[in-house]
């Protein structure tokens, strides 16, 4: 069911983001890439390619402003409803509000060009966070919404989180965990991940632990599939 897979992202935690040294284009715009694999595609707990490994890529204009705008692609498993490929497009608006504290505000639309839904898959998800940067650690929470459609199952999606990084002192490595609440109204369910990453110019790696509370028998029931407990391990690099 479409509404099993609800609320993709492109800044998936479980992908580790490389640091890169952003392209001046002039005119206060710059441009950043990257690309990355990953183990197993997962989003909010549940595995987008069945569990096998994904490539994935992403391009973004930056304005000085704080106006930014790209493009974020990835292989899925080939079902009727999804094909075998995501394509998101989102623009948004992020900027630093107090010393330490940025805030964003973005929507994302995610085409599914190969389904056999034609653009009933297609959807849109507007979010919103609040970050602060403590020194010794890092708070974020959060918020997306995504109308009601057929896409949707026809109801409303509200999807909630917070999110924890901390930098190991004298360690290139750093921590992180989220817990969030995914909610469609007839169904909900609660999902979590911690994990580490690592940055070396260009390069970075991540390893995280995945899972729900999705219950065995909405799984067997096929309300929602693979998102059983798991390992994610992702290496990208910045162009």
């Amino acid at each position: 069911m479409r509404t099993s897979l609800i609320g993709l992202s492109a800044a998936l935690f479980a992908v580790a983001t490389p640091a890169a040294a952003a392209i001046d284009l002039g005119n206060g715009i710059s441009a950043t890439g990257g690309a990355t694999a990953v183990s197993d595609y997962r989003f909010r707990g549940v595995s987008l390619t069945d569990k096998d490994p994904a490539a994935q890529g992403t391009l973004t204009l930056s304005h000085e402003s704080g106006l930014y705008a790209g493009t974020w692609v990835s292989n899925l498993q080939d079902t009727a409803t999804y094909g075998d490929a995501e394509v998101d497009l989102y623009i948004g608006y992020g900027r630093e509000i107090a010393p330490g504290t940025t805030f964003d505000i973005n929507s994302t639309f995610f085409i599914y060009a190969d389904s056999d839904n034609g653009t009933d898959s297609d959807y849109m998800e507007v979010g919103t966070s609040l970050k602060h940067d403590f020194g010794v650690a890092a708070v974020k929470v959060g918020a997306n919404w995504a109308p009601s459609r057929k896409a949707t199952g026809n109801e409303d999606l509200i999807y909630t989180y917070g999110e924890v990084s901390a930098p190991v002192p004298t360690t290139p490595f750093t921590l992180r965990g989220r817990f969030g609440v995914q909610d469609l109204g007839f169904t909900s369910y609660n999902e979590w991940q911690i994990g580490a990453e690592t940055t070396l110019g260009p390069v970075s790696a991540s390893l995280s632990y995945v899972d729900t509370d999705i219950s065995k028998t909405d799984v067997l029931s096929g309300l929602y599939s693979n998102a059983k407990a798991g390992v994610v391990l992702s290496l990208g690099v910045a162009f």
